[in-house]
Order: structure tokens, then C-alpha cells, then sequence
């Protein structure tokens, strides 16, 4: 039997699972292949984190478009830089006292 894909609405975990049974590849295998644990992909799945490079290797894995499994548009990114942009004002921020 082959599990059909509904098409106009995001995969659930539940389908993404059933299609991992069927290619015959586990999320294992899958964290094994990009460099993470199981339990991020698992979190992946369950939408409970939203990280665009395991993102693509699971539909990558089952054979289906970002969008086809996720509902949305790759962002073409992995990841932003972390925290504020850093200021340019280094007097400021350095933590030199000004002698007088």
C-alpha cells in the first residue's frame, strides 16, 4: 500500500512517520546524516522546533518539495546571527574609563 500524500495542506507528523516507514529509513539515519540527534528530528517532525536544514532532510528523504511536507516556502537560510548586531561605538562598551 501507498500512502497518499493530501496535498494543499502541511504533512502531519503522522504522515511524515508513515513515509519514513515506507522509504524504509528512520529518523536516526536521518540525524546520522546531517550531524544531530534523534531527537531533534523527532522535534522537527512534531513541530516543536522549525529548523530549516533538518527541515529539508526529511523531505529530502521522502521524496516530496520543502513545501509539500512543511506547508511553507524554504527560507533559504539555516540560521540567524545570534543576539543584537554589535555597536560601533567601541568607547562605549570596551569598558575603558576616561582619565582626567
Amino acid at each position: 500500500m501507498v500512502y497518499e500524500i493530501h496535498h494543499g495542506r502541511p504533512m502531519t507528523p503522522c504522515d511524515i512517520k508513515i513515509l519514513l516507514l515506507q522509504r524504509g529509513t528512520t529518523q536516526q539515519s536521518i540525524a546520522d546524516s546531517i550531524g544531530v540527534d534523534a531527537a531533534t528530528v523527532s522535534q522537527v517532525i512534531h513541530r516543536r522546533r522549525r529548523t530549516p536544514f533538518v527541515r529539508r532532510a526529511i523531505a529530502a528523504e521522502l521524496r516530496i518539495s520543502y513545501r509539500s511536507c512543511w506547508g511553507e516556502d524554504d527560507p533559504g537560510i539555516d540560521r540567524l546571527p545570534a543576539g543584537r548586531p554589535k555597536s560601533t561605538n567601541t568607547l562605549a562598551h570596551s569598558g575603558a574609563t576616561q582619565g582626567r
